[in-house]
């Protein structure tokens, strides 16, 4: 899938049915992120996986403010990967 909103329950259905072992991939941060929607479809919906959620893992703001001049993407995946 592409975009998080609005799932495609349809896809997520299909993939749910066939596979136990699910990856997602997010470009920003894990927290509330696609990985958490797909965990909150499957409880809904009585499916069960094991999910692995890849992306950059909530960092404190200020850390970022101190190590770099911006809130990007980019500052926020150099700061996580400095802990």
């Amino acid at each position: 899938m592409r975009f998080a909103a609005p799932l495609d329950k349809e896809v997520l259905h299909s993939v749910l049915k066939k596979f136990r072992k699910i990856i997602t991939v997010e470009d920003g941060i894990l927290k509330g992120g696609f990985g958490s929607a797909v965990i909150e479809f499957m409880c809904d919906n009585g499916y069960s996986a094991e999910i692995k959620r890849l992306g950059i893992p909530t960092i404190s703001w200020s850390r970022v403010r101190r190590k770099s001049s911006t809130g990007s993407a980019d500052s926020m995946l150099k700061v996580s990967n400095t802990q």
